[in-house]
């Protein structure tokens, strides 16, 4: 009996792990900005977006959607007719692909030879990469998720491993922000069709290869806290809230070290200042800073897992 227990255990093991393994079923975005939404429903609220060719890890499906979870850890409901859903065997092959990141701050159409447009893809969009335009130098040959082509501005392009290991460059952050100014203002959006103030700092450090958490609130928590905004560097956060609870509410990108920055608030993307005497100062309560020094470049990350075999 004592023999047949242990089988059965063993027998119920390797189910359990089988199972498990089985559940891990991912699949990629296949437009330019899919919508997270808390359920699932068209009339779920936006909790956040993926871009063109980010993969998501697929939990649960409920008819058409699927509930999903992203590469910075959130959960949400995303519908299936936006999604390209791979085999393990796909998946692993598609982190093999040459692939590269677009690194443009606008979004950009993806053509076909005769110009008409195949896609729109928004800055930090993962693509399959096919080589240069044969006729185009300037152009390179995009592939999509769902394995449709069409040629894009190859300097609006950067390898995936490249970006993944590139040294950190806050001018770049804060040009992504810069670029952007009077973008519509989207709660849950990432992107310059629409951000929120988290989005828009998220997206400025991922076209910089890092990965942040997605909410204003967790990423006040990814660094030391600077409570001395004049002690705050270009490429900083600055994260606002109520002083009483400590309850962050609002992020912003700082510009330099004399407190001015750039964000996502009140209808769209903005400057403001930390400075009292600015006439520009923002009415928000700053709690903290902090510096993306220790922001680490995504190869060095566990979720680039997601992205690469290792």
């Amino acid at each position: 009996m004592k023999f047949r227990h242990i089988v059965f255990t063993v027998i119920a093991l390797l189910g359990a792990l089988s199972a498990a393994v089985a559940a891990d079923r991912y699949a990629l975005v296949n437009i330019s900005t899919a919508y997270v939404r808390s359920r699932p429903s068209h009339s779920g609220e936006l909790v956040t977006q993926q871009l063109m060719g980010f993969p998501v890890k697929i939990l649960d499906s409920e008819g058409e959607w699927n509930k999903v979870e992203t590469i910075d850890g959130y959960e949400g409901y995303i519908i299936d007719n936006t999604l390209v859903t791979l085999t393990p065997e796909d998946y692993s092959q598609w982190k093999s692909l040459l692939r590269v990141v677009v690194t443009a701050h606008k979004e950009l159409s993806v053509t076909d030879a005769n110009g008409a447009q195949v896609s729109d893809v928004v800055p930090g969009a993962i693509l399959g990469y096919d080589g240069i335009c044969p006729s185009d130098s300037s152009m390179a040959v995009v592939v999509l998720p769902d394995g449709r082509k069409g040629l894009l501005d190859a300097g609006a392009l950067t390898d995936i491993t490249d970006w993944s290991r590139q040294p950190l460059s806050v001018d770049d952050a804060i040009a992504y922000g810069m670029d952007n100014l009077g973008a519509p203002y989207l709660w849950g959006g990432m992107s310059p069709k629409g951000m929120d103030c988290s989005g828009l700092t998220w997206t400025a450090y991922w076209l910089n290869g890092r990965l942040l958490q997605r909410d204003a609130s967790k990423q006040a928590l990814m660094g030391d806290k600077i409570t001395d905004w004049k002690q705050l560097r270009a490429g900083d956060l600055a994260f606002f809230g109520n002083p009483n609870t400590g309850r962050i509410t609002h992020v912003a990108l700082l510009r330099d070290s004399k407190g001015n920055f750039v964000h996502s608030s009140a209808g769209r993307v903005r400057l403001n200042s930390l400075d009292p005497s600015a006439p520009d100062c923002i009415s928000a309560k700053f709690l903290w800073g902090i510096s993306p020094d220790g922001f680490r470049p995504l190869n060095e990350d566990c979720k680039s897992l997601w992205l690469f075999n290792k």
